[in-house]
């Protein structure tokens, strides 16, 4: 999510003119790096669309005009008369994503604040009200300060000796539907300054030298209806069978030059989106995930129209979301699509460094759509291999590189002999591993859960005979 910290923490409340004086940063973290910047005490704040370090600006209606967005929405807790214990029983149905102590906490009462972080940002005023209004309501404790009630507030941290919530244990991030009913949700605008979702600020960065200078398009960018229709009526197969041609699925970023038209060598600008081996489910971020791998998108293809962003939004939606509570729906997708295509993108935001850092820097892939017209796919690219002299290209053949020596068992059978002896039936797998590795085995837990169930069974056996 993207939020506005503080570069420094402070030991005490700010007050007055040294507020004015703070410098914040727009970054994208996650939940427990929110949580350590404000344990740690620093401020944060909504973001108000300015690049890099900034003074926050004075002024209610200066702050409030250039508010853009922000995914948390606050609750102070003011001099009130429960203590901590007390206080998390009476909140055991609404917990907070976090919660910590304010600085003037015992000295001046009992002192608090939540923090409510979302899966998806907030653009417009009317929706944080709305979500401030239901949080509020179902506490169970009258909220006498209504700081938190402005979207564009800034919130400080705490210091270090202060008490809170550990986001290891308390970590659940929101969607709007924790708070408001499917009906309230479609009726409340969420872009700042538009009647439709649909018609919003565009941000179109473009370089000149070192400097990036931002321009601000209006435009509007409704999604085709009868996208929309048939993503809500068709199942995936059917979906992606009638749209795959019309609109791409983009997942990686891809030269415009392709050798022999075919394939192309990959290098330090190459950049994928995140793909999953289990489904997400609900409770692990499921919209914030798509959200990000909608941002990365933007970022593989800067000139990506929004039918094409949602199409890819449906096809991740389907495959990588366990959606079984059916607590996503396609207007989900739709808002996650738009909020995505008029986000500011940074090169050098959290989700568009890790999504980097993830995708590998040397290797060959083959053009989209060519596997069946290069003949044998991994001979093809074993060929490019020998040609280039890809040293780290994933996509070599097993065999060969087996034939090539490149390819050695970590333990021969002798080895596992003496593993087989050393392993203890009476612990874990883990126990298991860690000895071992201690002893300077070089062994993976898949093996040693092998020969822990062969031991434990053949013991078995003996005790069955016996008896």
């Amino acid at each position: 999510m993207y939020v506005s910290t503080t570069k420094d923490g402070y030991q005490e409340k700010q007050i007055g003119g040294q507020v004015a004086k703070m410098t914040f940063i727009e970054q994208d973290i996650d939940v427990n790096a929110l949580y350590d910047l404000l344990i740690n005490g620093h401020s944060i704040q909504c973001c108000y669309g300015i690049e890099g370090e900034y003074h926050p600006l004075k002024g209610r209606g200066v702050k409030k005009d250039r508010f853009k967005q922000t995914n948390i929405v606050s609750v102070d807790l003011d001099d009130i008369p429960y203590s901590w214990i007390e206080l998390k029983a009476i909140m055991s149905s609404v917990l907070p994503t976090m919660m910590y102590t304010t600085y003037n906490h015992i000295i001046e009462g009992n002192r608090y604040r939540l923090l409510y972080c979302f899966d998806e940002p907030i653009y417009s005023f009317e929706l944080y009200d709305a979500l401030y209004k239901a949080i509020t309501s179902r506490l169970g404790i009258e909220v006498t300060d209504n700081c938190g009630r402005l979207a564009y507030q800034m919130m400080h941290g705490t210091n270090k000796a202060g008490e809170h919530f550990n986001s290891k244990n308390y970590n659940k991030v929101f969607s709007f539907s924790s708070f408001l009913s499917p009906d309230q949700v479609n009726s409340i605008s969420n872009v700042k300054g538009c009647n439709k979702v649909a018609l919003c600020t565009n941000i179109v960065r473009e370089k000149n030298n070192t400097n990036v200078v931002s321009k601000f398009v209006q435009e509007a960018t409704p999604i085709d209806e009868s996208l929309i229709r048939d993503a809500n009526k068709l199942s995936y197969e059917v979906f992606w069978h009638h749209y795959r041609k019309k609109y791409r699925y983009i997942y990686r970023k891809e030269k415009s030059d392709w050798i022999d038209y075919k394939y192309q060598l990959i290098d330090n600008d190459y950049i994928r989106c995140d793909y999953r081996v289990k489904k997400l489910i609900d409770g692990e971020g499921r919209k914030n995930w798509l959200f990000k791998q909608a941002l990365v998108r933007r970022c593989i293809c800067p000139d990506i129209d929004i039918d094409t962003l949602f199409y890819s939004m449906v096809i991740d939606f389907y495959r990588f979301i366990d959606n079984s509570n059916n607590t996503i729906t396609i207007a989900d997708l739709i808002r996650q699509t738009t909020n995505a295509y008029t986000a500011n993108i940074y090169e050098d935001s959290e989700t568009i460094k890790k999504a980097k850092a993830k995708a590998p820097k040397s290797g060959i892939i083959l053009r989209q759509g060519t596997y069946k017209n290069v003949g044998d796919y991994m001979h093809q690219i074993s060929l490019i291999k020998e040609q280039y002299g890809v040293k780290r290209c994933r996509m070599t053949l097993y065999n060969e590189r087996k034939k090539a020596g490149e390819v050695v068992a970590r333990n021969n059978d002798k080895d596992y002999a003496e593993i087989y002896d050393k392993i203890d039936v009476t612990l874990s797998r883990n126990a298991n591993l860690k000895a071992l590795k201690d002893m300077g085995y070089k062994i993976g837990k898949n093996k040693v859960s092998e020969l822990l169930s062969k031991k434990l069974s053949k013991e078995n056996n003996t005790l069955d005979q016996v008896n």
